[in-house]
C-alpha cells in the first residue's frame, strides 16, 4: 500500500519539519489531506470511511476489474481521468458526493447499504 505519509510531507512542510507525520495513524493522516483539500467538520468521518473502503489509503489504486481508480475510485470511462494529487481526488470527490448525495454523510449511507458509492 501507498502511504499517506509521503504526500502529506509535500503539501506540509511544516509536518514534514516537526516530524510527528511518521506517528500518523491513516485517519489522522486523512483528516490533514482533506482539511488541505477544503473539506470541514462532519464531512472528514464520512469522507474517510469511503476512502478507506474503496482504496484503503492508496492514492494509485486501480481496481482491475474495471476503470476505477484513485482514493475514490473514480470511474475514468465515466467522469474522466484521475488526477495524480490526491488533494485533486478529494476535492473531485467532494463534489461528486454532494451533487449524486447530498453531503458525504448520505453518500456514506448509500455505501454501506450498497458497498459502493
Amino acid at each position: 500500500m501507498v502511504s499517506l505519509v509521503p504526500i502529506l510531507a509535500a503539501i506540509c512542510p511544516i509536518c514534514l519539519s516537526t516530524g510527528h507525520l511518521g506517528s500518523y495513524a491513516p485517519q489522522n493522516a486523512y483528516a490533514h489531506l482533506a482539511r488541505a483539500a477544503g473539506l470541514t467538520g462532519g464531512e472528514i468521518e464520512p469522507s474517510y470511511r469511503i476512502m478507506w473502503a474503496e482504496s484503503r489509503g492508496n492514492p494509485r489504486a486501480e481496481n482491475p476489474r474495471s476503470s476505477a481508480a484513485g482514493l475514490f475510485q473514480k470511474i475514468e470511462s465515466l467522469h474522466g481521468e484521475v488526477s495524480v494529487c490526491p488533494i485533486e481526488q478529494v476535492r473531485w470527490a467532494d463534489k461528486y458526493a454532494t451533487n449524486r448525495y447530498g453531503g458525504w454523510s448520505r453518500a456514506w449511507t448509500f455505501h454501506r447499504k450498497n458497498g459502493w458509492w
